[in-house]
């Protein structure tokens, strides 16, 4: 081996070894050092060092190898992290620039928006008009408000600091939070000056419904961002079934006038039934949304029966076609936008991606490549700290072809793989291995881990949650305290055995925890104030109820329902986004409304009255106000009903079609499959067989503890695959946390990854990419 190559690998220990043997094959070396032969290079692997040693006498140093300087190291680690977390690259490529991006990506300065966005839009509970008991002074919302606009300003400033400044003024984001911000602050300037002036009595916020903008417009707000521009893009594709579906109610409208207005039909209190055109408009509106259903309908039917067809008709077409029709094209366009979303996605990745291996390239054997030495520092400067143990393997797993060198096509993948998770041996250890480890490795406690952890133990406490809710329906109290025992003894072992890290990591363990320890704290707290035992009981008979909700992963666990609760589940995280959607909405129309309305109505509970149809919400206000009012309901329910709840829906379809598809097929790309047959997959055994379909790995993803197989003793007559890898389950005590559970963008940007070239980084402005042919994916792409 030559020196300069010795020099370039000094993080690594380089062993002389003759042996050549076929791919994947195992030898033994010195101290029983296991070393793994695949091709022509040996790789060495020790677990007291935690060093992978990798013969490279077969690869000659290159001799082109160009200096890598700092500057260009920070830029290509800035470039990986935006691709690992699907951010922009778009900064001036300088020293202090890339610092000043790093700062401003920084977690604690994220949170601090965060913070800052939410105060911002709470405090309107306290403006006035205020909710009753919390109005404040305007003084103090004012110096609230003005805090939250100076954070505001410091990021744009501090965004403005390390981008080009002409892509600073043409991103339309920084243009409507700096407008938003001016306007702002003039609304402020003016109420207080109209306050202070004696003319507080018509001093009016009208910069309050631009508040969600800020929601929406910081970088941090991808996913909602995103959302919007999707739901922006739809809406000229639906503005012809709109036009259609008024001018149908236009023409009910009108045949509603001819038919009814001469009858001189009265309403229950005496109103004219059908009086003029306006009114006919809007009434058969509101039966769309079945609101006045079927009581607007009662007078006519009341004067003869056969009137029932019209109304029949009408809702046949307006409520039941046209509805449907709108959700079809919703959801055809909103596909359509959602890929070309994902294009944006992987061309941004991509993008970063090459730019950094360009950054960090050297020639060899007439190819540009990345060696391991610079590998490695670049993994440095990517967090979190990795071990050389664990950068080894990385690079292992990187490497697909065994030449001890990454290409581009395979540096491509280097996002996805810094995205997975992976621990060693002493990150998994519990808390009680390391205080008393002599304890825990008992004989007795490994026996006592392992029961917790066999999958009979878990069913043993699905059989007594099953048993506790048929007592709990038939109203008997004296085992309640059994149960929290019980349950209490379950949380305790779990604990012990996982650990109280990977405890708290499972959506079903957190859940327990929190009803066990109320229904705990509860009685406790009860005992302690004399509660009689009626009421101790009926705290438990509340609390102990809830974890009957676990019977839905029971449900889970039956074949044929598995796969639906499960997708069911994996969808909730991706709904947040269009849950976010909805708030921002909602706020707008809460503002504009408290503005108008505030003061018009007063609640004094439910009375009975004679006309039901006169309940629904539009009408007090009309009362109040005048018919005008009925245009604000009219785009509520146009905005939030028609257009953002049916995207939603389409969120939900293409969600639910793609996860219960892909749960049918294999997922794993090529990294994936090679960490498989590797065996570094956590919760996989070397003798266990890595084929199966997604249905299982789905659904062996949503147990309450993955790491239960490491206590199970491995069937020894499952014989592994063959597998052009070698087999590293017992050479090394890193494991990697494959997922199975991916939301919708995740999969169709591994679809669509299948499907792009390897020279293909899309067009050079990403930020405004629109390209309108259809994506060709298919379940055939994998």
């Amino acid at each position: 081996m030559s020196e300069s190559t010795e020099t370039d690998f000094e993080n690594r220990d380089i062993q002389d070894t003759s042996v050549h043997d076929s791919p994947g094959s195992f030898k033994t070396m010195g101290d029983e050092i296991p070393t793994v032969t695949t091709g022509d290079r040996p790789v060495t692997f020790s677990k007291d060092s935690e060093n992978v040693t990798i013969e490279l006498d077969n690869h000659p140093p290159h001799s082109e190898e160009a200096p890598l300087s700092q500057t260009n190291l920070l830029l290509a680690s800035t470039l990986v992290c935006d691709a690992k977390n699907g951010r922009l690259s778009n900064f001036i490529p300088s020293d202090q620039c890339v610092r000043l991006y790093l700062i401003y990506h920084h977690w604690g300065l994220s949170y601090m928006l965060y913070f800052f966005i939410v105060l911002h839009h709470v405090i309107a509970v306290c403006e006035d008009p205020a909710v009753d008991g919390y109005l404040l002074p305007y003084w103090v919302t004012m110096s609230v408000e003005f805090a939250c606009i100076l954070f505001y300003l410091f990021r744009l400033l501090h965004c403005a600091s390390f981008l080009p400044a002409e892509t600073f003024c043409r991103d339309k984001k920084n243009i409507l939070v700096l407008a938003s911000i001016i306007l702002t602050a003039i609304d402020m300037s003016c109420y207080i000056g109209l306050v202070n002036s004696g003319y507080g009595n018509i001093a009016y916020r009208f910069s309050r419904p631009l508040r969600p903008l800020f929601i929406v417009n910081f970088s941090e707000s991808k996913q909602v961002r995103r959302a919007f521009r999707n739901i922006r893009k739809t809406l000229p594709d639906i503005l012809n079934v709109l036009i259609l579906f008024f001018l149908s109610i236009s023409l009910f409208s009108l045949m509603a006038q001819k038919l009814f207005q001469k009858r001189e039909l009265k309403y229950p209190d005496g109103k004219p039934y059908f009086s003029n055109y306006l009114d006919i408009y809007f009434q058969l509106y509101v039966l769309v949304t079945t609101a006045n259903n079927p009581d607007i309908m009662m007078p006519a039917y009341d004067s003869n029966r056969w009137f029932a067809i019209f109304f029949i008709a009408y809702l046949i077409i307006c409520l039941y076609i046209f509805m449907n029709i709108f959700l079809a094209v919703v959801y055809n366009n909103y596909r359509k936008h959602l890929k070309n979303e994902v294009r944006k996605l992987v061309y941004m990745k991509r993008k970063s991606l090459a730019k950094a291996f360009d950054l960090l390239k050297v020639k060899k054997d007439g190819e540009f490549i990345i060696d391991f030495k610079r590998f490695n520092v670049l993994l440095k400067m990517i967090p979190p700290t990795r071990s050389p143990m664990m950068v080894n393997i990385l690079w292992y797993v990187l490497d697909t072809n065994g030449d001890n060198a990454v290409g581009k096509v395979d540096f491509l993948q280097l996002a996805d793989l810094l995205n997975v998770t992976v621990t060693e041996v002493k990150d998994r250890r519990s808390i009680f291995d390391r205080i008393a480890p002599v304890c825990f490795h008992s004989k007795f406690s490994i026996s006592l881990r392992q029961l917790v952890a066999h999958k009979y133990f878990r069913y043993f406490f699905d059989l007594m949650i099953l048993l506790n809710a048929f007592l709990i329906a038939f109203d008997i109290t004296d085992a309640e305290w059994f149960f929290l025992a019980l349950f209490t003894v379950e949380i305790l072992f779990k604990m012990y055995t996982f650990g109280v890290q990977y405890f708290f990591r499972r959506f079903w363990n957190i859940f327990d925890f929190i009803v066990i320890g109320g229904a705990i704290i509860g009685t406790s707290i009860e005992t302690f104030m004399d509660s009689s035992a009626a009421d101790k009981t009926r705290t438990l008979d509340i609390l102990l109820v809830l974890r009957v909700l676990r019977l839905v992963k029971i449900i889970g666990g039956i074949d044929r329902f598995q796969v639906i609760v499960t997708t069911i589940l994996n969808l909730g995280p991706s709904i947040l986004t269009y849950g976010g959607v909805l708030i921002v909405v909602y706020y707008v129309f809460a503002i504009i409304g408290m503005e108008l309305f505030h003061g018009k109505i007063k609640y004094y509970g439910y009375q009975n009255i004679t006309d039901p149809s006169h309940l629904y919400c539009a009408n007090g206000f009309v009362l109040v106000t005048s018919k005008a009012a009925r245009l604000y309901f009219f785009a509520f329910h146009l905005t939030c009903v028609i257009i953002v709840l049916n995207i939603f829906t389409a969120f939900v379809l293409e969600a639910f079609i793609l996860e219960y598809s892909f749960c049918k097929s294999k997922l794993e790309n090529a990294m994936e499959k090679k960490i498989i047959e590797m065996g570094l997959q956590l919760g996989r055994k070397k003798s266990q067989d890595p084929k199966g379909t997604d249905i299982d790995n789905l659904i062996i993803d949503s147990e309450d503890v993955v790491e239960s197989s490491d206590y199970e003793v491995p069937d020894k007559s499952t014989n592994r695959r063959s597998s052009i890898y070698p087999d590293l389950a017992e050479k090394t005590d890193i494991r990697f946390h494959l997922s199975k559970s991916k939301n919708v963008e995740n999969l169709l940007q591994r679809m669509f990854e299948n499907e792009l070239d390897v020279d293909d980084f899309g067009p050079e402005d990403i930020e405004n990419f629109e390209d309108e042919t259809t994506m060709t994916l298919s379940l055939k792409t994998l």
